[in-house]
């Protein structure tokens, strides 16, 4: 629902709710930061974050209040190598739970609806292959959910359900964001498979291994990290051609200029990302404020 100012004896008057929504791509949503800095200094109102995987991260430390020097002073004190995983059995590069932690040491233990900002975390359940939404409850557990990307961080268990990646369904979530009262939808997308989508050539190679894992039988409910990547791979090809509906502005602030991985590139990522809200942002001024 809109949000509504209305002055005492006079008309009233209606400001459209805007929603900006965060996509996945690890190091690659550094860009998120600068995308925000940009709507900060042109009074852009954002009134519901909607965060994927990575995007997640973004959405919640912003929720929560920080601000843009402080997000990008702890991305700067971020060191990968620190969630190394040594467990046995083997199935993922990273610790969740180590991850789990730095939010904790972070964020406290605050709940999503106790946020300064109302933000709404996305997540998959791997082996059901639908999409859990968190917007209510412990905002680290659903940050660490919605970013374990499968071979980098092993799935999030949560009661009977089996979490990864949130962006694995669906990296920009209007439908979510529409639902929830947004009028305006911006939406910052640094997602890999987006970019798989656009490219005529990967696209049709990305294709022909969907269709092979979807002809393999049922998914494997042991959790493996031969049967999560699989069962992800089932998860995306029951949605590659299921996409969101598009955002009213779509910013895309990389090309390859950062990998998914190089998350040292605070600087770049963060400039890349203003760059790329700079080239819009007069259009979303026109459409915010008429």
């Amino acid at each position: 629902m809109s949000r509504k100012k209305q002055q005492k004896n006079g008309p009233r008057n209606v400001r459209s709710t805007v929603a900006l929504i965060l996509s996945g791509g690890a190091a690659r949503g550094l860009a998120h930061v600068g995308v925000i800095s940009v709507l900060e200094e042109h009074k852009i109102p954002v009134d519901i974050v909607v965060g994927a995987s990575f995007g997640s991260i973004v959405a919640g430390y912003y929720g929560y209040g920080y601000s843009i020097d402080q997000m990008l002073e702890f991305a700067q004190k971020f060191k990968l190598w620190s969630l190394r995983d040594f467990r046995l059995p083997w199935r993922s590069f990273l610790n969740g739970d180590k991850e789990e932690g730095i939010f904790d040491q972070d964020l406290g233990k605050i709940k999503i609806e106790d946020l300064k900002l109302p933000v709404v975390i996305l997540a998959a359940d791997l082996m059901k292959k639908r999409e859990v939404i968190f917007d209510r409850g412990s905002l680290s557990a659903a940050m660490r959910a919605s970013s374990a990307f499968p071979g980098l961080f092993d799935p999030y268990s949560i009661g009977e359900q089996l979490l990864i990646d949130g962006g694995i369904m669906d990296d920009v979530p209007v439908k979510v964001a529409r639902e929830r009262g947004a009028d305006i939808v911006i939406s910052s997308d640094v997602s890999i498979l987006s970019r798989i989508y656009k490219k005529k050539v990967a696209n049709f190679l990305f294709k022909i291994l969907l269709n092979r894992v979807s002809k393999r039988g049922p998914l494997v409910p042991r959790a493996t990290l031969t049967s999560i990547i699989r069962n992800t791979l089932s998860i995306i090809a029951k949605y590659h051609e299921d996409k969101s509906e598009a955002p009213d502005f779509l910013i895309e602030p990389l090309e390859g200029e950062i990998k998914p991985l190089h998350f040292r590139k605070v600087e770049e990522g963060f400039h890349l990302g203003r760059i790329a809200a700079l080239g819009i942002i007069e259009d979303i001024v026109r459409r915010v404020y008429g």
